[in-house]
């Protein structure tokens, strides 16, 4: 770490600058229209706004510069910023998001819904988050999973880029797929086998386990040996696969043979 330091210093360093967020919570004024702006945060990662301990799915109006972009109806919502893309926005099934991509990611907590997946907005979006008035119950929202406010019938959030991003040192190009890699152990598998060509000693070894394994021959079917349609294995191997070849079997299905051939002598005496 002294040494990163001390180049730092000495050769520069290059800086990546992270999007935050602004978000502010706006308290509604009983029997009134207006609303009054409560607490402001600054958040890096992401913004949850969720059910709470309410036994109801959370019922959320979202809305996307004052028009109305769809009613969440789910556990909750995830609005998070690309750096908070690999945290609990990647637990809830939302995509991988380059820092450097000025956008804002929307993913849904197990919503009731199959139409609702995550999304990308412009980092210009304004975003509100509102609790309806009409609402079952209210919502809480936490920011980069230290404050949690509740969010009572008819309040709100407001969520945009900050003017004031946060800086960070790029230690090396391509540092943070490496990072992904090592962190998630992202696309990592066996590699595919390729297709090769036969060699002749295998297909000797082919033909020669056809020779062996007959299904007509080997197995009984379609035969009638000593009186009996199909019950009599031949093969050894075949026997010992099926559990024909135990001493116990054997005896059994000689002593069926048996009784089969004294039937049908005596059907024979008295045609």
């Amino acid at each position: 770490m002294h040494n990163d330091l001390e180049r730092c210093l000495t050769d520069g360093y290059r800086a990546n600058m992270r999007m935050r967020f602004t978000c502010t919570v706006y308290r509604s004024i009983k029997r009134s229209s207006e609303f009054l702006e409560s607490e402001q945060f600054d958040v890096l990662n992401e913004i949850v706004v969720d059910r709470g301990p309410s036994p109801w799915v959370s019922n959320l109006e979202l809305y996307d510069d004052d028009k109305l972009l769809t009613i969440v109806q789910a556990d909750g919502l995830i609005v998070s910023t690309p750096t908070g893309s690999t945290a609990y926005s990647l637990s809830a099934g939302g995509s991988l998001v380059h820092p450097s991509i000025p956008a804002i990611l929307l993913s849904p907590i197990c919503p009731h819904t199959l139409s609702f997946r995550p999304m990308l907005l412009p980092d210009s979006a304004t975003l509100r988050v509102c609790v309806p008035k009409n609402s079952r119950a209210t919502a809480y929202v936490s920011f980069d999973g230290r404050s949690r406010v509740e969010l009572r019938k008819g309040d709100y959030v407001e969520i945009q880029a900050s003017r004031f991003p946060f800086p960070t040192v790029v230690k090396e190009e391509g540092e943070w797929v490496d990072t992904v890699c090592r962190t998630f152990q992202w696309n990592q598998r066996e590699r595919q086998k390729p297709f090769t060509p036969k060699r002749e000693d295998e297909d000797s070894d082919e033909e020669q386990e056809e020779e062996e394994w007959d299904i007509d021959a080997d197995s009984g079917v379609g035969s009638s040996i000593g009186g009996v349609y199909g019950v009599t294995p031949l093969s050894e191997s075949v026997g010992s696969v099926s559990g024909w070849g135990t001493p116990e079997r054997k005896d059994s299905v000689n002593s069926l043979v048996g009784q089969m051939n004294q039937l049908r002598l005596a059907a024979k005496a008295l045609s």
